[in-house]
Formats: structure tokens, C-alpha cells, sequence
């Protein structure tokens, strides 16, 4: 789940707002301090900084409607 709004500043870096929920598609190829999300909601793949999303609770196991990990 994104904490807090974020505007992308480059084609490859994805606009969210707070309260969104994104699935992790990849933190291996990039920096740390980044995530490959997918925005479902919003149809759109990007980089955001990882410091402003959360894991959701543990009682649903982190698992989407879909089978997919999210965040």
C-alpha cells in the first residue's frame, strides 16, 4: 500500500497516491531505495521509492484477489 503521494519525474517513475495499492513486480534490478510496481487501478508499471510503500497486514497473507504479492 503507498503512505504517502508520490509524482513521478521521469517516464520511467509512476504517480500514486496515498492509499493505493500496488503489487511488487521487481526490487532485485534496481536500486534499493526503488520498487517496479504495478498500479492495477491505474493500468501503469514504474519505479516509486520504496520508503513510501507499506506491506499490507499479515492476516490476508500480502495475496491479491489474483495470486500476486501486494504492497
Amino acid at each position: 500500500m503507498v503512505v504517502e503521494d508520490f509524482k513521478g519525474k521521469d517516464k520511467d517513475q509512476l504517480t500514486v497516491k496515498k492509499g493505493e495499492f500496488v503489487y511488487l513486480v521487481s526490487s532485485k534490478k534496481h536500486d534499493k531505495n526503488w520498487m517496479y510496481v504495478c498500479n492495477t487501478a491505474a493500468d501503469k508499471l514504474g519505479l516509486v521509492p520504496a520508503k513510501i510503500l507499506c506491506k499490507e497486514s499479515e492476516t490476508n497473507n500480502n495475496i491479491g484477489t489474483d495470486g500476486r504479492s501486494q504492497l
